[in-house]
């Protein structure tokens, strides 16, 4: 195949497409997998950085629906996806934890988490509802109850 690029492309071209090729095919370490995020995210996003600190670190109250009503439709579903990384950081946390009392931090952090997460969905319905245009509601209708 290589022989008959090269016929067609010229030699130059051709050992360009063969070095090309040759580094497809052997494998690299720094190449990514079949996923589609950035290379450094891995499963070290769901652990927590401050597992071997000695202090208790202190995190942030949930959302308030006020606040989230001030913003978009879009920045709300990246909040949205912000909070489900969170979510689930804290819940391989509580299974590591389960039935210590370490646990109980992860408790208080997957609740603040799952209260904003419920009224990001409560305010997007809120919207959803205000919408005018019934094919544009029942879309807005069917992503919110996907989340």
């Amino acid at each position: 195949m290589l022989a008959l690029l090269g016929r067609r492309l010229g030699g130059a071209a051709a050992s360009a497409a063969a070095a090309a090729a040759a580094q497809a095919a052997a494998p690299a370490a720094c190449c990514r997998g079949l996923a589609s995020s950035r290379a450094a995210a891995d499963l070290r996003e769901f652990v927590d950085p401050e597992v071997g600190a000695t202090e208790r670190v202190t995190y942030g109250r949930p959302w308030f629906a006020h606040e989230l009503r001030l913003k978009s439709w879009d920045d709300l579903h990246k909040l949205w996806y912000v909070c489900l990384k969170e979510r689930n950081l804290v819940a391989t946390h509580l299974n590591w934890h389960k039935g210590k009392q370490s646990a109980e931090q992860y408790k208080e952090r997957y609740k603040k988490v799952k209260q904003s997460m419920n009224r990001i969905k409560q305010v997007l319905s809120e919207r959803a509802c205000q919408e005018l245009n019934p094919i544009r509601r029942a879309q807005m209708k069917k992503a919110i109850h996907l989340m």
